[in-house]
Formats: C-alpha cells, structure tokens, sequence
C-alpha cells in the first residue's frame, strides 16, 4: 500500500467530497484555477497541493487530515470554511496519529451563526499523536455574531501531540478570539 500515485486535476470547479486513500496524491492546477466545492480527507502519505478548498454545501469540516502511518502534507492551498451552522465548524481538523504539515498555504474559518454552539476551529489537533506543523501560513477567522473563533486548539489526549507554527495570523469581528489554547495531555 505505499506504492504512490499522483491524480492530477485540471482547472474547475468540483462539487464533491473527496476522499484520498493512503498514498494517493492530488495535485491541481493552481489555487485560483482548481477549486473542490467539498471536504477533502486526507490518509497516509498524502500531499494535496495546488486547490482552492471552499465546501459550500452543508460541510462542516474543510479538511480533515487523519495520516496515521506516513506524514501528509497540504502545500500552497487555499482552505476555507465559511457557514452559518450552530456547530462547531473546522479549517483543518488532525485526528491522525502521524504528523500533517502545511506549507505555504492561506487557511480561513468564519462561522457567522449566533447560536450557544456555534464555534469556528481554525487549526484543531484531537485524538491525534502526531504533530500538526505549519511553515509559512496565514491564518484567519471571523466570527461576527459569537466569541467562539479559535486559530489554533489542541484537544489531542495524547503527551507530544503538538501543534507547530510559523506564519501570520489575522482575526476579524471577535470580541474576544482565541489565539492558541492547549488541552493536552502533560
């Protein structure tokens, strides 16, 4: 199962959910001619690279990343969750046991719902041992209605998971963001 294959994408728009099963690439045409209208899952030794991710359906995850035996990697993508949903709603969700890492990407999370549960995660590690890494990346949220934006939340059970940035954040119509926070395990 670690034989790699690479899909190519050309330019449009793809209205679907994508899953990437172990090992299995998908390289687009560039972030402003390739755009997936879905929640793209990502497995072991998987490198998406070169899409706009906008899920405009009812998606509440944009890209969960569960790599649990190889590192996976995002690398110049453009990921963005915006909704109105009373729900937890997520940019980047870890869940993976191996680390993911994200080069040179923009990622944006807006949950503009007023509701008690409504909450947007833009960077969010659970359940996972691997690191969630990121190297030249512009963060961003807004949450013009409720006080649940988060950047970064780090919900793993497990001691070492952490989450590692360099990069440039942003937050817009929070009274009262969350920057970082780390529930994990000591």
């Amino acid at each position: 199962a670690t034989n790699p294959y690479l899909i190519q994408v050309l330019s449009g728009v793809y209205d679907e959910d994508i899953t990437l099963p172990d090992y299995v690439s998908l390289k687009g045409s560039g972030w402003k001619s390739t755009t997936i209208d879905g929640r793209v899952t990502i497995g072991d030794g998987t490198h998406v690279e070169d899409v706009y991710i906008y899920p405009t359906g009812s998606e509440t995850i944009t890209v969960l990343a569960d790599p649990d035996g190889d590192t996976s990697y995002l690398t110049n993508v453009y990921a963005v969750i915006n909704t109105s949903t009373n729900a937890a709603t997520y940019t980047v969700r870890q869940t993976g046991d191996t680390d993911f890492r994200i080069y040179a990407s923009f990622l944006y999370g807006r949950n503009e719902n007023a509701g008690g549960s409504a909450a947007t995660y833009v960077l969010h590690s659970s359940g996972a041992s691997g690191d969630l890494e990121l190297k030249q990346v512009h963060v961003k949220s807004s949450c013009p209605t409720n006080s649940n934006c988060n950047l970064a939340l780090n919900d793993s059970a497990v001691s070492g998971a952490d989450i590692i940035f360099s990069g440039s954040w942003s937050v817009f119509n929070d009274s009262s963001p969350v920057a970082a926070a780390n529930n994990n395990a000591l």
